[in-house]
């Protein structure tokens, strides 16, 4: 029989999207721990009250996405 079962469906193979290229190509190209210790002083720091502020390595990263 040919029928897959969701066992060796599961360890299939998938295609790549646009979106993982993308982040495959940005991680290879930049250079992040360069970039986080330029920004890192510069970041605002959060206090003891409030949320806690977003992480400098996913904010520069959602930040070069958006551009």
């Amino acid at each position: 029989m040919n029928q897959r079962s969701f066992a060796s469906v599961e360890y299939m193979k998938k295609k790549q999207t646009w979106r993982e290229k993308f982040l495959g190509e940005m991680q290879r190209i930049v250079s992040w721990p360069c970039l986080i210790a330029v920004i890192e002083p510069l970041y605002p720091k959060s206090g003891r009250v409030g949320r806690q502020s977003v992480g400098v390595p996913r904010m520069l990263r959602m930040y070069c996405l958006q551009q």
